[in-house]
This record gives structure tokens, sequence and C-alpha cells, in this order.
């Protein structure tokens, strides 16, 4: 009997792993091949479905220390009656037990009915799952309404999504970070060369701006309309002339 026994947890534990296995698969094709858009609701899809559970969030944290929900748009708030609606949720707003998991970094489950807003859906049981990279909260992992009692199987899968979704939501995270300062270098450039350009074009003083060629012969790259004004030529007839071809008064100047 105890070899039987012994045989039927194993298959158990081989058909488990491969059910983990499985999921990790559609979790990662999905950060490999989805937009930001669509990806975290795709990958609650799969969590949802591996936990047997009605509703749930995949959260990340951004750079100002909130919690940003984006599959919240095609999960709970579908179903919610409430006016005020986000998926921004400020640090000092963190309650129930999704807050207190990413306050304490730590797993919390209750199989009881939770307190929630007015016209929010009823909770009748959740777990809650930090998502957690050196130390660091980085997201959640937070799901509802399972036919029955979550228990420590149900722990034990949400924690190793969520380790596994951590290093790469990290740096997701990091990439998203890189590209809206580079965006917004990008647009400080821009502001700068219009109001140089605005200044440049607008000056009463005509303005040449010479390069410095090899042979030392200064060549008219660029001249505002105060300079086309008074020498009568075009801009584009200006740009690679010599200084020198210029009146007396512009080699002065």
């Amino acid at each position: 009997i105890d070899e039987v026994k012994t045989r039927e947890q194993l298959a158990e534990e081989v058909a488990e792993l491969r059910r983990w296995s499985d999921i990790w698969h559609r979790i990662a094709e999905i950060f490999l091949t989805v937009d930001d858009e669509d990806m975290y609701a795709d990958v609650l899809a799969v969590v949802l479905d591996a936990t047997e559970s009605k509703h749930g969030v995949f959260g990340y944290i951004n750079e100002d220390g909130n919690m940003i929900c984006p599959s919240m748009t095609r999960t709970i708030w579908d179903k919610c009656q409430m006016a005020d609606k986000t998926i921004v949720f400020q640090r000092d707003t963190w309650s129930g037990i999704w807050g207190r998991a990413l306050v304490e970094k730590n797993t919390l489950y209750s199989n009881a009915p939770s307190d929630v807003p007015e016209g929010h859906i009823p909770i009748q049981r959740s777990l809650a799952v930090p998502i957690i990279h050196r130390d660091q909260v980085v997201g959640l992992l937070h799901v509802a309404n399972k036919p029955t009692d979550y228990d420590e199987s149900d722990v034990w899968l949400l924690e190793n999504i969520a380790d596994h979704i951590a290093p790469v939501l990290k740096a997701r995270l990091q990439r998203d970070d890189h590209e809206r300062r580079r965006r917004e270098i990008e647009e400080t450039v821009r502001e700068s060369e219009n109001k140089f350009r605005s200044l440049f074009e607008q000056a009463g003083d005509y303005i040449l701006i010479l390069e410095l060629p090899p042979d030392g012969t200064p060549l008219i790259v660029n001249a505002n309309q105060a300079a086309i004004e008074k020498h009568g030529f075009t801009h584009d007839e200006f740009i690679g002339k010599p200084l020198s071809d210029l009146d007396d008064e512009v080699n002065r100047e």
C-alpha cells in the first residue's frame, strides 16, 4: 500500500510540475510577444485560469511609488458600478489585503468576505502576492472569488509565478522608464531648438552662423532674416558662401 501511495504521490507531483511548466510557458510567451497595452490583461487571464479565480489584478509599481493596474479595465472595473474608477492607486490609499501585502512584502490570503466600496463587486475570497525583485516590490498579483477556499497550493503556485515574473517585469519597467526619459529629453531639446530658432529669426541685428573648415576660410552655414534683408541674398544663397564674399561691413562684423 505504501508503495502504491508513493507512486500516486509521485505521479501527482509530476503532473503538478507539468502544469506549472505549461503556465509559465504561456506567461513567458505573452511577455515576449504582446504589447504593454494588452500584456497585463493577458497574463492575468492565465493566472485566473491557473488559480480557478473569477477576478483579479496584475499591476506594477511606477517610478512615483504608486500602483498602476492596467489589467483592471478588462476585469473587475467592467463589472463594477462605481462612480470613482481609477487604475492608479497612490501609496497612501493602499488598503485591504492587497495593500497590506504590498506594504508588508508578504503573501496574504483570506477565505472570508472582504469589505469593499459601494458598487464594487463582492469579494468572497482573495489571495494577494507582491511581486518582488531584489527586495523591491515591483508589482502585484491579486486573485479573488475562487469557488473553493484558497490554500497553500494556491499560495505556492502564485508565489512561483510572481518569482518568475519579477525580473522580467522589472526589466520591462526599466525599459519603459528609459524610453520615457528619452522622450522627455528629446522634447526639452526640441523646445530649446525652437526657442533658439525664434530668437535667431526675430533678432533685429543680422546674425550669421559660421563654420571654420580646415583651409581656414569661414563659410556661412546660416543667416537670419535681418541678414537676408540687409544683403539681398536668399537664405539658400547664403548657405556655403565664404564670408569674404560679403562687403566690408560684414567682414568687420
